[in-house]
């Protein structure tokens, strides 16, 4: 027993199969959680088409890689054809949106000192 993607493999040799799982509430993104809406159901759906037509494109320029040469294919290579996953994509916008909120929380705490010192020499 296994998944619908392996038993479809195993029995029709299907190499390419995706499955998107989506939360009937919503998505962790960072340190909150989201809800999906209406809107962001719309956008995931209009993603997830034009990321299986992208992959259209690069699925045929790998197999043009694999054929080159004879199966192998370095992963700067997959890089340079596919771009940034996803995943890593996010990371690093929570990362610098996580450093901006960083940065303003300090010169919120500056502005206040400054304040303090302009009050007290005033």
């Amino acid at each position: 027993m296994g998944t619908a993607r392996v038993t479809v493999w195993k029995e029709f040799k299907v190499t390419n199969s995706f499955t998107l799982e989506v939360s009937l509430f919503g998505y962790d993104y960072g340190e909150e959680v989201k809800e999906f809406t209406a809107e962001s159901l719309e956008c995931l759906g209009s993603d997830f088409l034009k990321s299986m037509l992208e992959y259209t494109y690069v699925w045929a320029e790998l197999t043009r890689e694999f054929i080159m040469t004879g199966g192998w294919l370095k992963p700067s290579r997959l890089v340079e054809l596919s771009g940034t996953p996803a995943q890593r994509k996010v990371a690093l916008q929570l990362k610098e949106e996580k450093e901006e909120k960083r940065r303003q929380e300090i010169q919120k705490k500056m502005l206040k000192k400054l304040k303090k010192k302009d009050t007290k020499g005033g």
